[in-house]
């Protein structure tokens, strides 16, 4: 039971977008405690400077790898406006 316990401790560290959008072995991942964790998801890392942290759905409260994902996430699971788009405004999405 120790051994289950440790793991899932571990993949709780480890940030999940990242998990799902690359393939890595554990020990090849970045592990995070709970407050490193929660400033990379939001903001990034500080020592990358570069990437700004996982969007978030404000629907769903799910954070996604990249905007790629997030708009593959809102196209397929909430509902966009046809009068909007047909006026240029895009991208605006309804639950």
């Amino acid at each position: 039971m120790i051994i289950i316990n440790s793991i899932v401790k571990t993949v709780d560290r480890n940030c999940r977008p990242f998990i799902a959008a690359f393939q890595l072995f554990t020990v090849d991942r970045k592990c995070y405690n709970r407050a490193q964790l929660g400033h990379h998801r939001r903001v990034g890392d500080e020592d990358d400077r570069s990437y700004k942290g996982h969007p978030l759905c404000k629907f769903c409260d799910e954070r996604y790898f990249d905007n790629d994902d997030l708009l593959r996430h809102l196209r397929k699971q909430h509902f966009y406006c046809h009068f909007c788009e047909s006026d240029g405004i895009t991208n605006e999405y309804f639950r």
